[in-house]
């Protein structure tokens, strides 16, 4: 779902640059709608989570001879559990791990882009008032994908770190819902923010 998100909010950023670097519509559109195909990552995320069987009783077993000394016959039923080692759970991880730099790198560079084109073409053809929108909606999307998936980036790094090392650094444990939930707390915020009708409809709310 973060790897969707953020592809999401890449995809209407790659619309407003299009949009600053040219103004034939239908070239815009032409050009965005090539960024869909885009959206084979996640699913191919999707497929390959759910063909392999989840090999509980090998999990379980294994889980058992590593830890001895806990109780884990509760959880012998328990769904959830997959293999973390097979061709499918690995290029899982590989792909999200890609995916977590990849997109905040391309909308860096689409928030440079867009940013210049707004400043040196837009400012004798558009109204000060519009290209003060236009910027303000091309920083709050560019911090939209910064967000969370900088935040992705800690957790690939340390499940990689406990896979492959063997060694497993218990802060991991608790890291995982907290950098999950920062970017639920502060997007709506940055949305409210850096568009300006939300912005002001906020503040007219909370002005009554």
């Amino acid at each position: 779902m973060g790897t969707l998100a953020g592809l999401i909010n890449l995809h209407t950023l790659c619309y407003r640059t299009q949009r600053a670097k040219c103004l034939d519509s239908s070239e815009v559109h032409r050009k965005t709608l090539r960024f869909s195909w885009h959206y084979i990552l996640p699913l191919s995320i999707l497929i390959a989570y759910n063909i392999p069987n989840q090999d509980h009783v090998i999990v379980h077993a294994d889980t058992k001879s590593q830890h001895p000394d806990y109780h884990l016959e509760i959880y012998r039923n328990f769904g959830g559990v997959a293999n973390a080692h097979t061709i499918s759970a690995n290029y899982i991880m590989l792909s999200l791990s890609l995916g977590t730099f990849y997109v905040p790198v391309i909308g860096g560079y689409w928030k440079t882009v867009a940013m210049k084109k707004l400043k040196s073409n837009f400012s004798s053809v558009v109204s000060n008032q519009n290209r003060r929108l236009f910027e303000a909606l091309i920083k709050g999307l560019n911090l939209q994908i910064l967000l969370p998936l900088c935040c992705y980036i800690p957790i690939s790094l340390l499940f990689c770190w406990n896979k492959y090392s063997g060694e497993q650094i218990l802060i991991s444990q608790y890291t995982l819902g907290f950098l999950i939930s920062v970017p639920c707390i502060f997007d709506p915020l940055l949305q409210i923010y850096f568009i300006i009708p939300y912005r002001n409809a906020t503040w007219k709310l909370f002005a009554c």
